[in-house]
């Protein structure tokens, strides 16, 4: 089994689903985070991802993202995202498939990857990702 790293604040939920529990906020404030506050955020982590050559994931779910402004807000982001010519679009299963040969596990179940993460990272970079959809 390949678990994919994702994280709870490159989800949609916490910025965009209304809070319905008794948080104290001020007069006048949302409880959404704005969207240019979040497509800030979102394409900070996704460049400090980048830079350390980790797999960036953001977990989307169109009840959330599903809006017109918030649609926008994603199309600036994948446009971002696409301005990077060494980043390389996939499904999760596309991912572990990469990752499984990248570390020297075959499909079949076998020893865990040897050395420090390090050394699989060097290993991630030094491989092609596949081609094609």
């Amino acid at each position: 089994m390949v678990e994919l790293p994702w994280l709870w604040e490159y989800t949609d939920h916490p910025y965009f689903l209304y809070n319905g529990g008794p948080v104290a906020f001020p007069p006048g404030e949302s409880r959404i985070a704005a969207y240019g506050d979040v497509l800030a955020d979102w394409k900070d982590s996704f460049d400090a991802f980048r830079d350390h050559g980790l797999c960036w994931i953001p977990a989307l779910d169109p009840q959330s993202i599903g809006k017109p402004g918030r649609a926008l807000l994603l199309e600036e982001l994948l446009e971002h995202i696409r301005g990077h010519d060494d980043v390389w679009f996939a499904t999760g299963t596309r991912v572990a498939e990469h990752w499984r040969r990248t570390a020297g596990q075959g499909t079949e179940p076998g020893p865990e990857p040897e050395g420090h993460p390090q050394r699989v990272r060097a290993a991630w970079h030094s491989s092609s990702p596949p081609t094609g959809p």
